[in-house]
């Protein structure tokens, strides 16, 4: 990902979506343009996090990130 490319927003989060067939160096984000297939894809994935074997994983999210 370029530092230049820009951000959107779902859920309260920066996110951005790339078309790699066509930008393999993910320099365009093409979320805005897809928003209802990269909202599909955020669901499915927060879907897959909340099912085992990763749904233990949710509860870090509470846990206080530390830089080390």
């Amino acid at each position: 990902m370029s530092a230049t490319t820009s951000t959107s927003k779902y859920d309260g989060n920066d996110v951005v979506m790339f078309n790699l067939a066509d930008d393999p160096y993910e320099l365009y984000n093409v979320w805005d343009q897809n928003k209802s297939l990269g909202e599909e894809l955020a669901a499915e994935i927060v879907n897959a996090g909340m099912s085992p074997p990763f749904h233990h994983l949710m509860a870090l999210e509470s846990v206080p990130q530390r830089l080390t």
